[in-house]
């Protein structure tokens, strides 16, 4: 049962020290989901198993989610007794949101730093051969050629071209 809730503790959840002393603070303060492992270590911290940097979400009086950070501390006399426990909680709601922003962040850059390695590639891969081809077909127009090569040599030259201009403004 809660037997302290300071100032802090009320303003990360809304909930004021008169609503929340003498209750169980698992079952009446903490999601479902949470509960066993929220328990779990509260009860650690019973036994002297102490807990640091355990975290949760909760929801506050007004129903908003918080992310918590929190550390149970066995509280002991002074021959060594465990006499309880003491939870000190911090709202990491904010670090929390700014780490998934720098995760997203990275993922994007990731993205991003794949699809100009794709182009790099793709250029590459696309106008190497078309180089060859370019410059075969300008040997082949500098030999003897009847007409009808020269004009397809000449057809070549210039289809090879548009396809570069091409390459080049979509790479």
């Amino acid at each position: 049962l809660v037997n302290e809730w300071n100032n802090k503790a009320h303003e990360i959840t809304g909930y004021p020290k008169e609503e929340v002393l003498g209750k169980n603070l698992v079952q009446v303060y903490i999601t479902k989901e949470f509960r066993a492992s929220v328990k779990q270590v509260l009860d650690d911290a019973f036994k002297g198993l102490e807990t640091a940097n355990f975290e949760f979400a909760l929801f506050t009086k007004d129903n908003k989610r918080v992310e918590v950070l929190l550390n149970a501390t066995t509280r002991r006399d002074v021959p060594g007794a465990i006499i309880g426990m003491i939870g000190v909680g911090q709202d990491i709601t904010e670090k929390r949101r700014l780490m998934e922003q720098e995760a997203l962040l990275f993922q994007a850059q990731a993205a991003n730093d794949a699809k100009s390695q794709f182009l790099a590639t793709m250029s590459h891969e696309m106008r190497t051969p078309l180089n060859v081809i370019m410059g075969m077909n300008d040997l082949i127009t500098e030999t003897l050629l009847s007409a009808e090569q020269r004009t397809f040599a000449e057809q070549v030259k210039t289809s090879a071209e548009s396809l570069l201009i091409l390459i080049n403004d979509i790479l």
